[in-house]
């Protein structure tokens, strides 16, 4: 592994705190440049002095020779200087005869990231097989974090939709270090520039190449060198998807099959009620989207001793115009307006609240809901009442709407890949007088579905008891639009093949009333098939590499190693990540090449984040980790396993290395 040192002269340290103390907002600028950097009061359409030469056009690109002709990107990028062009921007990292280079950071100040959400990357960036050595990215005050932070297509003629793909290719980064240090205090994420990730729950995105891919965004032949990224000033959500790309919009932020799918959850009811109390004790007064007149949060979450009730129409409510659910509450500040509104449940998850048993299985809204009226949360258990109901199936073509469907469990089932396989399992621990059930809108005798009846309750299994989850329990089955507008379907009909089974979850009534405690219910569904051609496009085209210089003359013949990990902090876990790779030959097979992986990690209270390494070439892994910065990693892991899972925590660390064939 490689380590820079930087050394600042006396006259260096003037000159900085000079620039600090009186120009705040250029101090990211290493001095050395020698220019004047006053952009702001610039109105020229092309900014040619900024680079070695180039007009920013297909033929004349904007030259990048310097250090510095990269700084002035990164700056005109983030005021939105390239936003106001008509035209899709070129840039190419070449000398003024326009040959390779090699370009060394060592002595300046770290970047940041090209491109945010208000201003994204929409331009085409050519590396020229050019090599960026020992640059540094800061991504404070960025949710986006990468060489690129936010990246998207180009709209040519202004019509809202991107016509242009947005590209970085032929790039090398050698010794790279991503400070990943997204700090709540600078963050607002009630404002436009927030956007969500990962079915819209709130973190920030980490990759050596660029935070947030978005659409019609395209990384081709980009390559790493011993890179790190360093996660040890933390103090938000923190998240990546392949470590070489933070956030790929495509798959939505998570990996097809991969081991840390959406549809693995556990809703723990102990964890709930503290997290809805804190929602009550913070936002309170809030104004709840969808009332008029308005109503405060503390009307929709109604508390009593050791308990948080989720509001809702149905049941005694009768002054409730709304079935609430916790993933859908949105609310806003009642000194702000309604275009301010925030999901509850993302920010909480925001400040670590979770509702899960672990942090490895985290509620997703993706495939989960439970809708509000007389559901209680005390203390390590869910109160839910069966009551006379007037429930009908949703009718073939229609939107599915979960809030007709109050005081239940709505659990949504991926189809899986293999047509023969279950769809997923259910575990729930539960006391108290009654059962749970299932309730179906498919005949038992024909299988056929019918929409419009009241559905028929069938038992669920024991309390305790792993159930699987079979498309006749299901309550209907659905397709998920481009738009994602959730469509019932006739799962019978070979036109109308179905995305997801819904299920529904309740006390199952028999005409006398019940009332359940539910400690915990987890879902584990049948993920699809992990493979390369389609879980891992996003990775056909970027990879960690040995040597630069080897990898740049066969880049004909090169094979890429589709290797990637993932991992998800919150603000108590601290994270340092860097890969080596060492091989003999290009053409080695892959077992004969090693990644070594090495991290260093800190966690302030008892909980625990993942890593996971998805290998599905079988390249030797090793695998050390240390707790801080000192003292000799040890090594957890060597072998060629497909995927291996690794749970880390601050007193224990657990591998669990599997094969997905």
């Amino acid at each position: 592994m490689k380590f820079r040192h930087k050394i600042l002269t006396p006259l260096l340290i003037v000159l900085t705190l000079f620039v600090t103390l009186v120009i705040p907002a250029y101090a990211w600028f290493d001095n050395t440049f020698g220019m004047s950097y006053d952009l702001l009061g610039k109105t020229r359409a092309s900014y040619t002095s900024y680079f070695a030469k180039g007009t920013g056009t297909e033929l004349d690109p904007y030259v990048i020779a310097e250090a510095e002709h990269l700084y002035n990107l990164s700056y005109l990028q983030n005021l939105g200087k390239f936003q106001t062009q008509t035209t899709q921007q070129y840039f190419k990292v070449a000398d003024l005869n326009g040959n390779t280079i090699d370009i060394d950071f060592t002595d300046y100040h770290a970047l940041p990231p090209i491109g945010n959400h208000d201003y994204p990357f929409t331009g085409i960036f050519n590396g020229n097989n050019s090599n960026l050595i020992n640059i540094t990215i800061d991504g404070v005050f960025n949710q986006d974090i990468g060489l690129f932070g936010f990246m998207k297509g180009f709209d040519s003629d202004n019509d809202g939709d991107y016509d242009l793909h947005a590209k970085v290719e032929n790039l090398f980064m050698e010794n790279p270090m991503i400070i990943s240090n997204p700090d709540l205090d600078h963050v607002d994420y009630s404002t436009v520039g927030f956007h969500p990730h990962n079915d819209g729950t709130l973190n920030h995105a980490t990759g050596y190449i660029v935070g947030h891919l978005g659409s019609f965004a395209i990384l081709e032949n980009v390559f790493v060198e011993a890179a790190t990224i360093d996660s040890f000033s933390n103090a938000a959500s923190n998240r990546s998807e392949y470590g070489l790309i933070g956030y790929n919009q495509t798959d939505s932020g998570y990996i097809a099959g991969g081991p840390r799918s959406p549809y693995t959850f556990s809703f723990n009811m102990a964890n709930t009620y503290t997290a809805l109390s804190y929602a009550l004790s913070t936002y309170g007064t809030y104004y709840v989207v969808g009332e008029t007149p308005a109503k405060t949060l503390s009307q929709v979450l109604i508390t009593a001793t050791g308990s948080v009730e989720v509001y809702g129409k149905a049941f005694n409510r009768t002054g409730a115009t709304f079935n609430y659910s916790i993933s859908t509450l949105r609310i806003y500040d009642p000194n702000e307006t309604i275009d301010e509104a925030f999901n509850l449940y993302d920010r909480l998850r925001e400040l670590g609240y979770s509702f899960a048993t672990s942090q490895s299985a985290e509620y997703s809204k993706e495939n989960m809901d439970l809708v509000g009226s007389d559901i209680f949360y005390s203390t390590g258990s869910l109160q839910m009442k069966s009551f006379v109901e007037s429930l009908v199936t949703p009718l073939v073509g229609s939107t599915f709407n979960p809030h007709a469907y109050p005081a239940k469990f709505l659990l949504y089932a991926k189809v899986p890949t293999d047509p023969l396989a279950a769809l997923g399992w259910i575990t729930s621990v539960y006391g108290g007088s009654g059962d749970l059930a299932y309730y179906t809108g498919f005949d038992d005798i024909t299988g056929d579905y019918e929409p419009g009846v009241a559905p028929t309750a069938n038992s669920f299994a024991s309390s305790g008891v792993r159930t699987e989850m079979e498309e006749a329990l299901a309550l209907a089955a659905i397709q998920k639009s481009e738009n994602g507008e959730m469509i019932v379907v006739d799962p019978n009909n070979p036109l109308t093949p179905p995305d997801f089974y819904v299920f529904l979850v309740g006390v199952f009534y028999d005409g006398t009333p019940k009332n359940m405690q539910i400690t915990s219910i987890q879902f584990e569904y049948q993920p699809q098939a992990l493979e390369i051609s389609s879980s891992l496009s996003a990775m056909q085209n970027v990879d960690f590499i040995h040597d630069v210089d080897t990898v740049r003359s066969n880049l004909a013949t090169y094979s890429f190693s589709y290797l990637n990990f993932g991992y998800s902090l919150t603000p108590v876990q601290r994270l340092s990540v860097s890969v080596v790779r060492t091989t003999v030959n290009l053409t080695d097979p892959p077992g004969s090449q090693t990644f070594t992986i090495y991290i260093d990690y800190e966690i302030d209270d008892l909980s625990e984040f993942y890593f996971d390494i998805i290998n599905l070439n079988n390249y030797t892994i090793v695998l050390n980790i240390r707790y801080g910065n000192t003292g000799n990693y040890i090594q957890r892991y060597s072998g060629t396993h497909d995927v291996i899972l690794t749970e880390i925590s601050a007193s224990t660390i657990v591998v669990d290395p599997y094969n997905t064939t």
